[in-house]
């Protein structure tokens, strides 16, 4: 179950709109379910309007692989727990802004397949794009 259910942070609406019109595209990327929870969360107009917290856990029960893209959006008092990993793809002003999102994957969760849970998440998984992150994180505790 690793890396399966992510969560993508972005600067701007713009790019998460277009991102995810080229994630649809790509050979790879094209089997996970996107979610926009950007902006009024609509890639087209012709789509349905939904909370962004409705749209993410109706897309994570109907579908094995999805990507969240967010400007902002879930990073904080919201818990997804099955997503398994965070991709930074912005640089947060905010100290604590920062830390509420890059830690958005750490929740526990149990998988289920049928009507059991299978499958426990194992350690959260935070991609960091730009290097002047890493001395801030340098000093946090380890437990």
């Amino acid at each position: 179950m690793i890396l399966t259910i992510h969560f993508w942070l972005l600067d701007r609406v713009e790019s998460a709109k277009k991102l995810a019109e080229k994630l649809k595209e790509h050979p790879v990327f094209c089997k996970y379910e996107i979610v926009l929870a950007a902006g009024d969360g609509k890639l087209y107009d012709d789509e349905e309007t939904m909370k962004s917290y409705d749209k993410v856990v109706k897309a994570i029960a109907e579908h094995d692989k999805t990507i969240t893209l967010s400007v902002g959006q879930l990073t904080t008092g919201i818990t997804i727990p099955e997503w398994t990993a965070v991709l930074m793809l912005s640089n947060v002003k905010s100290p604590a802004l920062y830390m509420q999102a890059a830690f958005r994957a750490q929740n526990p969760c149990l998988f289920k397949k049928g009507l059991r849970a299978s499958e426990k998440k194992m350690p959260m998984y935070l991609t960091l794009t730009l290097p002047e992150h890493l001395p801030s994180l340098s000093n946090l505790p380890i437990t």
